[in-house]
């Protein structure tokens, strides 16, 4: 008897290797004669490692081989959310805290006095940087904002949904707090990761701690001052730096590989959207964005030096509200 443990999965993604009533894991036992342990919810809480048992060594990593190329479609697919990312934190500069707050104070104003209507689902600042690591936020009218044809957006609605979104837009209800990004995790983000194992996590963070070593070409685009180099690039170069480090290390989702860098900082996220206990809502309730627009296209968020990078853990946060710290670099200053 051959016996293989292996904590190669998060306790969250278990369920998909049990399947409805068993059938995933009967079918992988039958197809590879191993029998298969995978722990309970609430035992996995403490332990998620999977024991595989098979008369034979080929049998065992035939078993192991289906359990990693099933996990490696359900991590891939829509169904798993992103567990990790890289962020670069904003929300230590307690000027850009206090306006973000001021910001709040106006919006739910604003919006619940709006027209009704047209609507937009999410709201991004762009920010433009300035100097190796020092960042301007600027809440100028982003392209995609500028191209939006807030008629067909409208009529994109559900027939159905329409008249009730009509009245929440009336009464206020589909701008409220819940959708306001809290102040205390803002945030650039880099990259994201769906980083479902220990094992996965651990490469992470040697990944980044390597993003500090390197080799000297990576070291001279990332941190070293280049002449004639346009300043306004530098963050961006450092951010692509890490990104493609990421992608050699295969720790990043193929769909993601070719999505292009957009530095923003996200104010409002109707994906936060408190929906009330026992409310069901198939679709994100829309708000109408042009007010905000309007008023911000022209405000000035201040200039911020970024001075360090972390592999943070979605929906964990530590205690002072900031995303939890997996891992985190430092930037050198530059010297001008």
């Amino acid at each position: 008897m051959v016996k293989l443990k292996s904590n190669m999965v998060d306790a969250l993604l278990l369920r998909f290797l049990v399947g409805k009533g068993g059938e995933t894991k009967r079918k992988i036992e039958k197809d590879t004669s191993t029998h298969l342990h995978i722990p309970s919810s609430d035992l996995a809480k403490q332990d998620s490692s999977i024991v595989v048992r098979g008369f034979s060594k080929a049998n065992v990593h035939k078993a192991v081989s289906q359990i990693q190329h099933l996990l490696q479609e359900v991590i891939e697919s829509p169904t798993v959310e992103y567990s990790h990312f890289i962020s670069l934190p904003l929300a230590v500069y307690s000027d850009l805290v206090v306006k973000v707050n001021q910001f709040h104070e106006s919006v739910l104003g604003t919006l619940t006095e709006g027209e009704e209507g047209n609507q937009v689902e999410l709201v991004r600042l762009p920010i433009e940087s300035s100097l190796s690591h020092t960042v301007g936020t600027s809440a100028c009218q982003s392209e995609s904002l500028k191209d939006l044809d807030y008629d067909s957006l409208h009529n994109l609605m559900e027939p159905d949904d329409d008249a009730r979104k009509q009245k929440q837009l009336k009464t206020g209800h589909v701008l409220d707090k819940s959708i306001l990004i809290e102040p205390a995790t803002l945030h650039l983000t880099v990259l994201m990761l769906k980083l479902w194992s220990k094992e996965r996590v651990a490469a992470a963070t040697e990944v980044l701690q390597e993003c500090m070593k390197g080799s000297p070409a990576k070291a001279h685009v990332l941190y070293a001052k280049v002449e004639n180099s346009d300043e306004a690039t530098r963050l961006l170069h450092a951010c692509n730096v890490i990104k493609n480090a990421f992608v050699e290390a295969g720790l990043v989702l193929e769909k993601d590989k070719k999505q292009e860098l957009k530095m923003h900082v996200t104010l409002v996220n109707t994906r936060h959207q408190d929906r009330g206990q026992g409310a069901v809502i198939r679709r994100r309730l829309a708000f109408d964005a042009r007010h905000i627009i309007s008023r911000y296209a022209s405000e000035e968020w201040g200039e911020y030096t970024i001075t360090e990078a972390h592999l943070s853990q979605r929906n964990i946060y530590s205690d002072d509200g900031y995303y939890h710290c997996c891992s985190s670099i430092k930037f050198p200053s530059l010297q001008m």
